[in-house]
């Protein structure tokens, strides 16, 4: 599939396939946040009403109510399809989350309790904590953390500055 770059009015520009180019005909294209690099322009509204911004990524894939669409590799001018997936909400935000810096281990979800001796692991489903267990191993913790990664979000987690 061919690619396009399509240059901003004052500088930069963002990816879209060649195939949506006629997607973006008829608005003005920009960044609307440099710092987390998203595309958008502006729409007419309701009638009397102020124009509403309009994300291209949205635009470009139309995700039903209650889904949201990702950017696979955290870039935001990337609004190539091969690059951008509908998703739960709550799948969009495991991934993208720099590690807490109070961290230890360095793995998501496991942490190093003492009065066990153990590292254990856990996951955020739907808001509620999932114990995992305990293990005298990081990595058989870590292993336990990934396949409940896969089993509750359809893929593992990556953590900000990772390669995708």
């Amino acid at each position: 599939m061919s690619v396009l770059e399509v240059p901003f009015r004052k500088g930069g520009s963002f990816f879209v396939d060649a195939a949506d180019r006629p997607l973006l005909e008829g608005y003005a294209w920009h960044p609307l946040d440099r710092s987390r690099g998203y595309v958008a322009a502006k729409a007419p509204g309701r009638p009397n009403h102020a124009p509403v911004t309009l994300l291209l990524h949205r635009h470009l894939m139309k995700p039903p109510k209650g889904l949201v669409v990702d950017h696979i590799d955290g870039n935001g001018y990337n609004n190539t399809r091969a690059n951008l997936r509908v998703v739960t909400h709550q799948v969009n935000h495991t991934g993208y989350r720099r590690l807490n810096p109070r961290n230890t281990s360095g793995v998501r979800g496991i942490q190093w309790y003492a009065d066990r001796r153990q590292w254990c692991a856990r996951i955020v489903v739907n808001g509620e904590q999932v114990w995992l267990g305990g293990y005298d191993d990081i990595n058989d913790a870590a292993q336990v953390r990934r396949e409940a990664e896969l089993r509750y979000y359809g893929e593992p987690c990556r953590i900000l500055g990772e390669a995708a």
